[in-house]
């Protein structure tokens, strides 16, 4: 079926087009910069010259019960030696990302969206996400928290890429083998997998009294392979190590008032993208003759709210309980990816169902107000001084990641293959530390784990510690005044 193009809103698409790879470049330019931290080294020292399926059991039965994450962990460049592997890896990890929601949406949206909106609506979802992305540094460049779960998010969008369609035998081992890997990353993951996987199974029976065989054959695998991951000895001893951990009240009241608080940390930016979204998309998806999205929109919306908050509230129970940690971080960055998703997809049911009551926009003084909401949302988010965005920028511009690269190479060269037995080495403070790509530091502790690990690596005899000095980190307009203040002094002073 041939696509009409939808010109009126061209400039749009182009403009989401443009503000994402805008976004994107530095990302992949702060690469170069990217620096090992913390468990890179731990791991490294733990995998060095082991058999892969020896360090998945030992680590199953001490440590933790996510198989995936450790057998990806064999990957980390410092277990062959290769600082400039480890820069790479964020690019072709970056790629990899993009890819994965454009493979989603082409498989959702061909034969109803032309190309150009697919792309566009790819970029939207990627902007969305790189806007409020609770930690870049470990969604793309610290080895240890994207192998966990940055990959495994990205193996979710393929999966439901795979699920969309009607499966062959090919693509459903594909699909067993995503689920079997997706479980065994991490355990906020696996609940939100299994979540997606029992919704999708459990509505057409309730609705339409149909059971689709593969799709129950994936909830079965993600069962077991869910059980295995829980039931790991190794969570067991790494629970009884955290005084919080194991605490009923804690974990209910915590997952829930976290749960409903990204709704006001999140929900700002989304309800304005909501009606970008509705203008370029949403009506235009609703109108399609394809089958198989009407069928996908047609679902009852009490179901879908009943699924979408227990599994934003089961998510945040392996954090609460296993270690009795809030959810930050890396952690926080696959919720709110499933937050972005469906929180549109709730969105799209509500076009669905009322798409006859949605003012037309051939109206004129409508489409300056589209517009308007369009430019508002991007200078928002894209050139706002504190964005994720704008933070890339400025750890770019300023040397911020250059002069954090230089400190960490010096530090290197100051303790790799030290012999000296005598004394413990005191570690310069970080001066510039890059938001972008900096996740976490040795500490002034000299028998701190990471320091350890850290000095192990680099064959370094003495114990180490980092200097007791207070580190200070520059708000991005701080450091754009005083990168200025440095070219002015530099450039233009009259001595």
């Amino acid at each position: 079926m041939k696509i009409k193009t939808d010109s009126k809103y061209k400039w749009a698409d182009l403009l989401l087009i443009i503000s994402c790879i805008s976004s994107l470049l530095p990302l992949f330019l702060l690469s170069v910069y990217n620096n090992p931290a913390n468990d890179d080294y731990t791991y490294a020292l733990r995998d060095v010259n082991r058999n892969i399926f020896d360090v998945i059991f030992h680590t199953y039965q001490t440590w933790s019960g996510r198989y995936f994450a450790t057998a990806i962990g064999q990957l980390n460049p410092l277990t062959f030696h290769s600082l400039t592997a480890y820069k790479a890896y964020p690019v072709v990890l970056l790629l990899f990302f993009s890819f994965s929601f454009f493979y989603l949406f082409h498989s959702l949206f061909k034969g109803t969206l032309s190309r150009l909106k697919i792309c566009s609506i790819s970029m939207f979802f990627i902007l969305l996400f790189l806007f409020q992305t609770p930690s870049s540094s470990e969604a793309f460049y610290w080895f240890s928290g994207y192998a966990a779960y940055t990959v495994p998010a990205i193996l979710t969008l393929i999966l439901g890429a795979i699920l969309i369609k009607k499966r062959n035998l090919l693509q459903q081992i594909t699909a067993v083998a995503l689920t079997i890997l997706i479980i065994g990353g991490n355990e906020v993951s696996a609940c939100i997998l299994f979540s997606i996987l029992l919704f999708i199974n459990i509505v057409p029976y309730i609705q339409k009294n149909q059971i689709n065989k593969q799709n129950a054959l994936l909830l079965f695998v993600s069962a077991i392979c869910l059980a295995i991951v829980v039931l790991s000895p190794g969570n067991s001893i790494r629970s009884e190590g955290e005084t919080t951990s194991c605490n009923l009240i804690w974990t209910i009241g915590g997952s829930l008032l976290q749960s409903f608080s990204w709704f006001v940390v999140w929900g700002q930016t989304l309800l304005l993208a909501s009606i970008v979204y509705i203008t370029l998309f949403g009506i235009k998806i609703a109108n399609s003759e394809n089958e198989k999205l009407n069928k996908l929109f047609s679902i009852k919306w009490k179901y879908f709210i009943l699924f979408f908050f227990l599994t934003l509230f089961l998510a945040h129970i392996p954090p609460f309980w296993g270690l009795g940690t809030v959810v930050i971080g890396r952690i926080a960055n696959v919720i709110y990816l499933f937050f972005i998703f469906s929180w549109f997809f709730g969105i799209q049911l509500i076009i669905n169902k009322y798409k006859k009551q949605i003012p037309s926009h051939n109206n004129s003084y409508l489409k300056y107000l589209y517009a308007t909401v369009l430019v508002a949302f991007l200078l928002n988010n894209v050139f706002n001084i504190n964005n994720n965005v704008a933070t890339s920028y400025v750890d770019l511009i300023t040397g911020r990641a250059s002069n954090y690269n230089e400190e960490l190479e010096k530090r290197r060269v100051l303790i790799e293959n030290n012999n000296n037995t005598s004394q413990v080495i005191m570690i310069p403070v970080i001066d510039n530390l890059p938001k972008t790509i900096y996740f976490n530091d040795i500490s002034n502790d000299e028998n701190y784990w990471a320091n350890r690990s850290y000095k192990e690596y680099w064959n370094c005899k003495a114990k180490i510690k980092k200097e007791d000095r207070k580190e200070y980190s520059y708000s991005n307009f701080e450091a754009l005044k005083l990168f200025g203040k440095n070219i002015r002094n530099n450039k233009f002073s009259r001595q």
